[in-house]
């Protein structure tokens, strides 16, 4: 637990997160202890909940953060499918939609298959029953009729997960 702590304290909070500086490896450290803290038997209840929080706001912040400028590696939102698979619906909606929603009125090219790899992922009990789900729809559908091609292919693989 102490060595998870101090990979916890590494990732930072806030504006000091890692994720500002070198998102990539944000991302994989999340993920990785994310991976070890459900996995070992001696992670204690508040050090999961911890890295669940932590690796929440890697996902938000990188993947779904969707900065146009910044060229992440298209695999990047494969690294958080267990996080996804495993979503209250509180998350779900609170979290990962919202910044889905803001991010497609934004910039929906940088952040239009992390939403297809989400949705795709997403168990079937959180895209039901979020209260954000009027919104993702609209801003779904939005990229559906937009004029690029390769933007309505992405979104007609959204509508249909």
């Amino acid at each position: 637990p102490t060595l998870v702590r101090a990979y916890l304290a590494q990732l930072g909070e806030g504006s000091k997160a890692m994720a500002a500086n070198a998102p990539v490896a944000a991302c994989g450290l999340a993920t990785e202890l994310l991976h070890h803290s459900t996995t070992t038997a001696c992670s204690s209840p508040e050090v999961v909940a911890e890295v669940r929080s932590r690796a929440m706001d890697a996902y938000t912040r990188v993947v779904l953060g969707g900065d146009a400028k910044a060229k992440l590696p298209p695999a990047l939102p494969s690294l958080f499918h267990r996080l996804v698979a495993t979503m209250s619906p509180a998350e779900f909606a609170d979290g990962a939609v919202a910044h889905s929603c803001k991010q497609l009125r934004r910039s929906p090219d940088a952040v239009l298959a992390a939403v297809a790899s989400m949705l795709t992922h997403a168990p079937c009990a959180n895209l039901d029953a979020h209260a954000g789900e009027e919104a993702m729809r609209d801003c779904v559908l939005a990229q559906v009729r937009h004029v690029d091609e390769r933007r309505r292919a992405v979104a007609v693989g959204c509508v249909a997960a």
